[in-house]
């Protein structure tokens, strides 16, 4: 009995560390921002599946959301709000700040979770900060319609495929902004051009 359990737990660090690196080179394989982010949340449904997930980034004191996957049959009303402030919502506050994952085994009973119109269907939440070195580039959410869903072993399962997605949002934010720059020269260098012309217009057509 043993040695089947020591058997179970070998096969599953093996499909974990397999699911992992194709985690990685799918993520690494984009581009854009915008894949980058819904091939984040392809393979964190894998990992931990939940009814929904969303990624919010940061930007000053706001959360924004870029990205979000799932059952949206649960939620009552779909808000269309510009960002929501760390101040209004201080368990991600919490989250952001601490730049640890925390868990709410039952919303009900929590104190920091802000109920709204859109999300009453919620009943366990695990929120997880990207990070990129010290720096907090958002916030992963799983959402599930029963208490306990999620547990301490779910964050283990979570943090390596985090660690490579903050690693593809950076690298996809210096692919956009290299290619705007490419962008930028280009048209630079037409608008010289033109000039170059239109200078060598007026001197063909100066009396001598």
């Amino acid at each position: 009995a043993e040695i089947e359990h020591l058997l179970t737990i070998e096969r599953e660090q093996r499909r974990r560390a397999e699911t992992l690196t194709k985690a990685t080179l799918a993520l690494t394989a984009q581009t854009s921002p915008t894949a980058v982010l819904e091939e984040i949340l392809h393979q964190v449904q894998k990992v931990v599946p939940c009814q929904k997930a969303t990624i919010r980034l940061l930007a000053g004191n706001v959360l924004h959301i870029a990205s979000k996957q799932g059952d949206l049959a649960f939620d009552t009303q779909v808000t269309s709000h510009p960002g929501q402030t760390l101040t209004d919502y201080p368990f991600d506050a919490e989250v952001i700040h601490s730049r640890q994952s925390l868990i709410i085994s039952d919303t009900w009973q929590e104190s920091r979770w802000v109920s709204l119109p859109h999300n009453t269907w919620i009943r366990s939440h695990i929120a997880v900060p990207i990070c990129l070195g010290e720096q907090v580039l958002g916030l992963l959410g799983l959402d599930a319609d029963t208490p306990g869903k999620f547990l301490p072993q779910d964050v283990e399962r979570l943090n390596p495929l985090i660690f490579a997605a903050a690693i593809a949002l950076e690298n996809a934010r210096l692919h956009d902004q290299a290619r705007q720059e490419i962008v930028e020269r280009k048209q630079a260098e037409e608008a010289l051009a033109t000039e170059r012309n239109l200078l060598r217009t007026l001197i063909d057509n100066v009396p001598d």
